[in-house]
C-alpha cells in the first residue's frame, strides 16, 4: 500500500552526543507526538534515520515507525557550538543530517509515498498535520510559517510566525519535487548539506523551481528548547528568542514576543502527544 505522508526522524551519531541516554529520551517523545498524529490515519508513518552503531534497545517504537540504518562515522570534531570553528561545525551537522534525511526520502520514494516531512529527533508535531495534508492533497506542500518554541517540561511556550526560520521540523514536501536517485551517495555534498540538512535554503529553491509551498496557516510543530541535548546552537527561550540583549537593541520586536508567551497546557499536550508513552 502507497503512503500519504511519511515522518522522517534524522538521529545524530552517539559519538555526537553529550549524554546518549538523553536523546533517546528526547527520540521517544518525538515518536510519541508522531505516533499520536498518525493514530486513526491510513497510509502515514515515519523512518527514524540512525548509524548502524546507535544503540536505541531502550527506546520503545510505535507500530508507525521503522528504523533505517546508515553507515556514516561520526564528525571529525565537536558538534557543539563554541567547541569548534563555526562555519565548519555548521557543515559537519548539515551534512551528516542532510545524508540521513535524503536516506529517508529514498526510503519514502520506495514505499510509494507522496509527502514527506523532516522532524528532528526532539520535536513534537500536530495531531491536525494530518487532516490538512489529507484535505489538500496533490499540492507542492506546506511549510511551517506558525509554531511553538517550547522549553522542555515547561507549561509556557512562545509562538514563533517566522517558525521555518527557527527549526528543522519546518516543511512537508512532495516527494515527486525532490531530484533524487536512489544514490543518496552520489548527491553533491553542497545539495546533501543545503537541501537535506539546513532548514535555510528549501524554500527558495522551491521558488525558484516555480513549485513554491503554502504555508500551513496554523502552530503544525514544537521546537524543544533548555534540554541541554541540541546541536545546533539555541539552549534557552530566554536566551535565544527573548535574550535581553534583544531587549535594548530591539525594544518593539522584544515586547512583541513578549505578548506571543501563551500556556501550553493538557489542551495542547494532546494536541502534540506530549507526555505520552509511546503505543505500540
Amino acid at each position: 500500500m502507497s503512503m500519504m505522508i511519511t515522518f522522517i526522524v534524522p538521529l545524530i551519531h552517539p559519538e555526537s552526543a553529550r549524554n546518549w541516554s538523553d536523546v533517546l529520551e528526547r527520540l521517544q517523545e518525538t515518536l510519541s507526538s508522531i505516533d499520536n498524529a498518525c493514530r486513526g490515519h491510513k497510509g502515514v508513518g515515519a523512518v527514524v534515520v540512525a548509524n548502524k552503531e546507535a544503540e536505541l534497545d531502550s527506546v520503545e517504537f510505535p507500530s508507525t515507525v521503522s528504523v533505517a540504518r546508515v553507515s556514516l562515522g561520526p564528525p571529525a570534531r565537536s558538534v557543539f557550538k563554541g567547541d569548534t570553528d563555526e562555519a565548519d561545525r555548521i557543515k559537519m551537522l548539515s551534512r551528516d543530517k542532510g545524508h540521513k534525511v535524503a536516506t529517508g526520502v529514498v526510503w519514502a520514494l520506495d514505499r510509494g509515498s507522496e509527502y514527506v516531512m523532516n522532524v528532528d529527533a526532539d520535536d513534537l508535531v500536530s495531531r491536525h498535520i494530518i487532516d490538512h495534508v489529507k484535505a489538500n492533497r496533490g499540492k507542492n506542500g506546506w511549510y511551517v510559517d506558525k509554531g511553538w518554541m517550547l522549553p522542555h517540561r515547561s507549561k509556557v511556550a512562545l509562538l514563533l510566525t517566522d517558525f521555518y526560520n527557527w527549526c528543522g521540523t519546518f516543511a512537508v514536501v512532495k516527494t515527486s519535487l525532490f531530484d533524487i536517485n536512489k544514490k543518496v551517495e552520489d548527491i553533491p555534498d553542497k545539495k546533501i548539506r543545503e537541501i537535506y540538512g539546513h532548514h535555510r535554503f528549501l524554500l527558495k529553491v522551491m521558488r525558484e523551481k516555480g513549485v513554491p509551498l503554502e504555508p500551513f496557516g496554523f502552530p503544525v510543530a514544537a521546537y524543544i528548547v533548555d534540554h541541554g541535548g541540541g546541536t545546533y546552537g539555541r539552549k534557552s527561550l530566554f536566551r535565544d528568542a527573548l535574550s535581553i540583549k534583544m531587549f535594548f537593541r530591539w525594544p518593539r520586536k522584544y515586547l512583541a514576543r513578549m505578548m506571543m508567551l501563551s500556556r501550553f497546557g493538557r489542551d495542547k499536550d494532546w494536541e502534540f502527544g506530549r507526555n505520552m508513552k509511546a503505543r505500540l
